[in-house]
Protein backbone atom coordinates (compact mmCIF):
# COMPACT_ATOMS: atom_id res chain seq x y z
CA UNK A 1 0.00 0.00 0.00
CA UNK A 2 1.47 3.66 -0.87
CA UNK A 3 2.19 5.79 2.00
CA UNK A 4 -0.70 8.28 1.52
CA UNK A 5 -2.77 5.75 1.73
CA UNK A 6 -1.93 4.60 4.72
CA UNK A 7 -1.95 8.22 6.19
CA UNK A 8 -5.50 8.42 5.34
CA UNK A 9 -6.34 5.25 6.70
CA UNK A 10 -4.80 6.52 9.75
CA UNK A 11 -6.72 9.45 10.21
CA UNK A 12 -9.83 7.20 9.45
CA UNK A 13 -8.84 4.98 12.20
CA UNK A 14 -8.39 7.97 14.52
CA UNK A 15 -11.88 9.66 13.12
CA UNK A 16 -13.54 6.25 14.95
CA UNK A 17 -12.05 6.77 18.01
CA UNK A 18 -13.40 9.95 18.06
CA UNK A 19 -16.76 8.31 17.03
CA UNK A 20 -16.55 5.92 19.61
CA UNK A 21 -15.41 8.34 22.43
CA UNK A 22 -18.46 10.76 21.53
CA UNK A 23 -20.56 7.55 21.24
CA UNK A 24 -19.83 6.62 24.86
CA UNK A 25 -20.28 10.35 26.36
CA UNK A 26 -23.72 10.36 24.81
CA UNK A 27 -24.68 6.99 26.25
CA UNK A 28 -23.20 8.21 29.66
CA UNK A 29 -25.28 11.55 29.22
CA UNK A 30 -28.65 9.59 27.39
CA UNK A 31 -28.87 5.75 29.72
CA UNK A 32 -25.95 5.54 32.26
CA UNK A 33 -26.76 3.45 34.92
CA UNK A 34 -27.96 5.67 37.60
CA UNK A 35 -30.37 7.11 34.74
CA UNK A 36 -31.52 3.56 33.82
CA UNK A 37 -32.48 2.71 37.87
CA UNK A 38 -34.14 5.85 38.71
CA UNK A 39 -36.25 5.37 35.36
CA UNK A 40 -36.95 2.09 36.75
CA UNK A 41 -38.21 3.10 40.00
CA UNK A 42 -40.07 6.90 38.84
CA UNK A 43 -40.54 6.28 34.90
CA UNK A 44 -42.40 3.35 34.73
CA UNK A 45 -43.06 1.36 31.75
CA UNK A 46 -42.83 3.97 29.67
CA UNK A 47 -39.84 5.43 30.83
CA UNK A 48 -37.60 2.28 31.27
CA UNK A 49 -38.73 0.84 28.12
CA UNK A 50 -37.59 4.30 26.40
CA UNK A 51 -34.18 4.25 28.36
CA UNK A 52 -33.55 0.31 26.53
CA UNK A 53 -34.74 1.87 23.46
CA UNK A 54 -31.86 4.66 23.17
CA UNK A 55 -29.30 1.92 24.78
CA UNK A 56 -29.89 -0.03 21.87
CA UNK A 57 -29.49 2.74 19.54
CA UNK A 58 -26.18 3.37 21.19
CA UNK A 59 -25.07 -0.03 21.11
CA UNK A 60 -25.76 -0.32 17.59
CA UNK A 61 -23.94 2.66 16.70
CA UNK A 62 -21.06 1.10 18.81
CA UNK A 63 -21.02 -1.84 16.40
CA UNK A 64 -20.83 -0.14 13.10
CA UNK A 65 -18.32 2.32 14.35
CA UNK A 66 -16.16 -0.65 15.41
CA UNK A 67 -16.27 -2.42 12.31
CA UNK A 68 -15.22 0.22 10.73
CA UNK A 69 -12.36 0.55 13.34
CA UNK A 70 -11.28 -2.66 12.66
CA UNK A 71 -11.22 -2.34 8.90
CA UNK A 72 -9.12 0.89 9.04
CA UNK A 73 -6.55 -0.59 11.83
CA UNK A 74 -6.43 -4.58 10.21
CA UNK A 75 -4.93 -1.99 7.28
CA UNK A 76 -2.86 0.46 9.01
CA UNK A 77 -1.12 -2.64 10.85
CA UNK A 78 -1.07 -5.47 8.37
CA UNK A 79 2.04 -4.08 6.23
CA UNK A 80 3.91 -4.37 9.45
CA UNK A 81 2.93 -7.55 10.57
CA UNK A 82 -0.03 -9.85 8.91
CA UNK A 83 -0.08 -12.37 12.10
CA UNK A 84 -0.39 -9.94 14.77
CA UNK A 85 -2.46 -7.26 12.49
CA UNK A 86 -4.80 -10.41 12.55
CA UNK A 87 -4.83 -11.54 16.16
CA UNK A 88 -5.49 -8.00 17.11
CA UNK A 89 -7.90 -7.91 14.33
CA UNK A 90 -9.71 -10.89 15.65
CA UNK A 91 -9.53 -9.57 19.63
CA UNK A 92 -11.09 -5.83 18.21
CA UNK A 93 -13.77 -8.37 16.43
CA UNK A 94 -14.45 -10.42 19.69
CA UNK A 95 -15.40 -6.62 21.27
CA UNK A 96 -17.29 -6.07 18.54
CA UNK A 97 -19.58 -9.47 19.35
CA UNK A 98 -19.95 -8.70 23.23
CA UNK A 99 -21.55 -5.56 21.86
CA UNK A 100 -23.63 -7.51 19.65
CA UNK A 101 -24.39 -9.63 22.59
CA UNK A 102 -25.53 -6.45 25.22
CA UNK A 103 -27.71 -5.16 22.14
CA UNK A 104 -29.64 -8.61 22.09
CA UNK A 105 -29.90 -8.68 25.66
CA UNK A 106 -31.03 -5.09 25.70
CA UNK A 107 -33.52 -5.71 23.16
CA UNK A 108 -34.60 -8.90 24.86
CA UNK A 109 -35.38 -6.82 28.12
CA UNK A 110 -37.10 -4.47 26.76
CA UNK A 111 -39.58 -7.03 24.77
CA UNK A 112 -40.07 -8.89 27.84
CA UNK A 113 -41.25 -5.21 29.90
CA UNK A 114 -43.11 -4.29 26.76
CA UNK A 115 -45.00 -7.97 26.79
CA UNK A 116 -45.64 -7.88 30.41
CA UNK A 117 -46.43 -4.24 31.35
CA UNK A 118 -47.17 -3.21 34.43
CA UNK A 119 -46.89 -7.24 35.60
CA UNK A 120 -42.90 -6.81 34.95
CA UNK A 121 -40.37 -5.79 37.90
CA UNK A 122 -38.87 -2.74 36.38
CA UNK A 123 -35.94 -2.27 38.95
CA UNK A 124 -35.31 -6.53 38.68
CA UNK A 125 -35.14 -5.58 34.49
CA UNK A 126 -32.77 -2.59 35.17
CA UNK A 127 -31.06 -4.77 37.59
CA UNK A 128 -30.15 -7.45 35.00
CA UNK A 129 -29.50 -5.10 32.18
CA UNK A 130 -26.66 -3.79 34.16
CA UNK A 131 -25.11 -6.41 35.70
CA UNK A 132 -25.16 -7.59 31.71
CA UNK A 133 -23.63 -4.74 30.35
CA UNK A 134 -20.60 -4.79 33.39
CA UNK A 135 -19.93 -8.20 32.68
CA UNK A 136 -19.49 -7.42 28.51
CA UNK A 137 -18.29 -4.80 28.90
CA UNK A 138 -15.12 -5.88 30.65
CA UNK A 139 -14.82 -8.85 28.59
CA UNK A 140 -14.40 -6.15 25.44
CA UNK A 141 -12.19 -4.28 27.83
CA UNK A 142 -9.71 -6.95 28.33
CA UNK A 143 -9.73 -7.86 24.59
CA UNK A 144 -9.79 -4.68 23.26
CA UNK A 145 -6.82 -3.72 25.91
CA UNK A 146 -4.68 -6.60 24.57
CA UNK A 147 -5.60 -5.74 20.52
CA UNK A 148 -4.21 -2.36 21.52
CA UNK A 149 -0.70 -3.65 23.33
CA UNK A 150 -0.26 -5.47 19.89
CA UNK A 151 -1.03 -2.57 18.11
CA UNK A 152 0.99 -0.14 20.21
CA UNK A 153 4.04 -2.78 19.89
CA UNK A 154 3.44 -2.68 16.44
CA UNK A 155 3.61 1.12 16.34
CA UNK A 156 7.00 0.68 18.26
CA UNK A 157 8.52 -1.10 15.73
CA UNK A 158 7.38 0.77 13.13
CA UNK A 159 8.07 4.40 14.46
CA UNK A 160 4.90 5.40 12.63
CA UNK A 161 3.98 7.06 15.80
CA UNK A 162 6.43 8.48 18.37
CA UNK A 163 7.80 5.61 20.58
CA UNK A 164 7.74 7.43 23.55
CA UNK A 165 4.08 7.28 23.07
CA UNK A 166 3.54 3.67 21.29
CA UNK A 167 5.95 2.68 24.36
CA UNK A 168 3.31 4.14 26.89
CA UNK A 169 0.35 3.33 24.81
CA UNK A 170 1.71 -0.61 25.63
CA UNK A 171 2.12 0.21 28.98
CA UNK A 172 -1.50 1.25 29.67
CA UNK A 173 -3.06 -1.57 27.64
CA UNK A 174 -1.39 -4.34 29.12
CA UNK A 175 -2.39 -2.39 33.02
CA UNK A 176 -5.85 -1.78 31.64
CA UNK A 177 -5.92 -5.60 30.62
CA UNK A 178 -4.83 -6.87 33.93
CA UNK A 179 -7.10 -4.63 35.24
CA UNK A 180 -10.10 -5.90 33.73
CA UNK A 181 -9.56 -9.16 33.77
CA UNK A 182 -8.41 -8.83 37.90
CA UNK A 183 -12.37 -8.33 38.40
CA UNK A 184 -13.13 -11.61 38.00
CA UNK A 185 -10.00 -13.90 38.99
CA UNK A 186 -8.60 -10.90 41.60
CA UNK A 187 -10.61 -8.20 42.91
CA UNK A 188 -9.06 -6.80 45.58
CA UNK A 189 -6.00 -6.48 42.91
CA UNK A 190 -8.64 -4.76 40.67
CA UNK A 191 -9.85 -2.98 43.57
CA UNK A 192 -6.10 -1.68 44.06
CA UNK A 193 -5.81 -0.67 40.70
CA UNK A 194 -8.57 0.99 39.63
CA UNK A 195 -9.42 4.19 38.81
CA UNK A 196 -5.67 4.61 38.01
CA UNK A 197 -5.35 2.17 35.07
CA UNK A 198 -8.28 3.28 33.61
CA UNK A 199 -7.06 7.16 33.42
CA UNK A 200 -3.85 5.93 32.28
CA UNK A 201 -5.28 3.67 29.73
CA UNK A 202 -7.77 7.18 28.59
CA UNK A 203 -5.11 9.11 28.71
CA UNK A 204 -3.45 6.43 25.76
CA UNK A 205 -6.74 6.26 24.22
CA UNK A 206 -7.27 9.95 23.16
CA UNK A 207 -3.24 10.60 22.75
CA UNK A 208 -3.35 7.79 19.85
CA UNK A 209 -6.49 9.32 18.61
CA UNK A 210 -5.57 13.04 18.50
CA UNK A 211 -2.43 11.89 17.47
CA UNK A 212 -3.99 9.98 14.18
CA UNK A 213 -6.79 12.72 13.48
CA UNK A 214 -4.14 15.30 13.61
CA UNK A 215 -0.60 14.47 12.30
CA UNK A 216 -1.30 10.83 10.77
CA UNK A 217 1.34 8.14 10.81
CA UNK A 218 5.29 9.20 10.01
CA UNK A 219 6.71 6.58 7.65
CA UNK A 220 9.72 8.23 6.79
CA UNK A 221 11.41 5.47 9.11
CA UNK A 222 9.66 2.61 8.26
CA UNK A 223 9.47 0.63 5.06
CA UNK A 224 7.24 -2.93 4.22
CA UNK A 225 10.65 -4.68 3.95
CA UNK A 226 10.87 -3.73 7.58
CA UNK A 227 7.73 -5.15 8.61
CA UNK A 228 8.33 -8.38 6.88
CA UNK A 229 10.95 -9.34 9.17
CA UNK A 230 9.26 -8.57 12.44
Amino acid sequence: MMKPGLKAIARVAGLTMLAAFGLAILQGMLSDDGLLTTAAEEGGKDGLAGMLWSRSLTHWGTIIIGLVGVVAFYLLLVPINRLLAMVATLLKLAAVVATGFTLYHTGGMRGTLLKEGGGSDLVSIAEAVIAYDFDTFHYGLIATSVAAAISFALFFHSRMIPRWLAGYGVLASVGAAIGASAIYVAPPLSDLMFPAYAAFNGLAYVSLMLWLIIAGVNLDHWTPQQGRSV
